[in-house]
């Protein structure tokens, strides 16, 4: 279930609120002592997270699926998804053993949708997260994601000083709707930004460190892929490397968008739109293009179709 975007932060009696936990996004189904991850994207990651293998020892049951993030957290207990990168590049470079030790994953459940083979999905969120407490122990790889209730302002506030992503107000009696955007789960985020596909990138100039000069985003509004703008900025090197790497095996002479950019005119190589990225940005123009934004990571947890308008037209806070 994913959560529809809001623009402001509110308190409500009949909501809890939750950090955003800014990881990628799993389901751990545990049966017979054994665990597997299920991303977004319908991918089973599990050579990548070897510390999640302790998860069934630190569940209580069988045939439990839990719902969380695979997060990165710091010396504060704060997560972003540019840590998350650090560790998958250093797998890469070291494989999975040395790069858990380096920088350990965890495992932040915030809800439990089967437990003992017995589905909980159209159970109120709060007999849900009373079950997920009584079963998983809070320890290794897992954590139990903490709540607050009523105060969302306030804790909205809290979520902006430790420099987190934003918050999630999740719906008191609210049930689970697999694969649906759902209203009982409203997301208000800190600053603006939105997942977007990459349909194509501009060539770089010549310039040997730069292969490439920015990336050509867009949203699928139904099944046409809409240009969305460009980003050029916020990459380090090692992430532009990344980047290109990812997107020459992509390379197509048919343009993704249902209508090819005008207003461009650098050499463009069209990409067929299988990669997804992270991207910050200052304010969405009236002509639905991102202004000022800044590449955050690329994020393979997300299946292009996805990235629908909503996650990228996020409105402004007020105040």
């Amino acid at each position: 279930m994913l959560a529809a975007p809001v623009a402001e932060p509110f308190d409500s009696p009949d909501h809890i609120f939750e950090p955003a936990w800014d990881g990628m996004r799993a389901l751990a189904f545990i049966e017979g002592g054994r665990l597997r991850l299920q991303g977004r994207n319908l991918a089973a990651p599990m050579g990548q997270w070897p510390e999640m293998e302790a998860l069934p020892g630190l569940v209580s049951g069988d045939g439990v699926v839990l719902d969380g993030e695979i997060v990165a957290l710091d010396a504060l207990g704060r997560s972003s998804f540019t840590r998350l990168q650090d560790r998958l590049r250093h797998q890469t470079r070291e494989g999975p053993e040395r790069a858990a030790r380096r920088i350990p994953a965890t495992y932040m459940a915030f809800d439990i949708l089967y437990w003992a083979h017995r589905p909980l999905l159209s159970e109120p969120l709060m007999r849900r997260r009373d079950v997920l407490q009584q079963v998983a122990r809070t320890e290794g790889p897992l954590r139990v994601a903490e709540f607050v209730e009523s105060a969302g302002v306030s804790f909205f506030q809290v979520v902006e000083q430790l420099g987190l992503e934003g918050m999630v107000a999740k719906h008191r009696d609210g049930i689970y709707l697999p694969g649906r955007r759902s209203p009982y789960w409203l997301r208000v985020r800190v600053a603006r930004s939105g997942i977007f596909v990459i349909g194509g990138y501009t060539f770089g100039g010549g310039n040997r460190r730069q292969p490439f000069l920015s990336l050509l985003l867009g949203v699928y509004d139904g099944d046409r892929l809409v240009y969305a703008g460009s980003v050029s900025g916020g990459f380090s090197d090692a992430a532009r490397k990344e980047t290109y790497e990812r997107l020459v095996p992509l390379h197509t002479d048919v343009c993704p968008f249902d209508s090819p950019p005008v207003s461009i005119h650098q050499f463009i190589y069209w990409c067929g739109p299988e990669l997804v990225c992270q991207v910050k940005y200052g304010e969405m123009a009236p002509d639905k293009r991102v202004r000022f934004p800044l590449f955050v990571a690329l994020r393979p947890d997300i299946a292009p179709r996805d990235c629908a308008p909503e996650d990228a037209t996020l409105p402004p806070l007020e105040g």
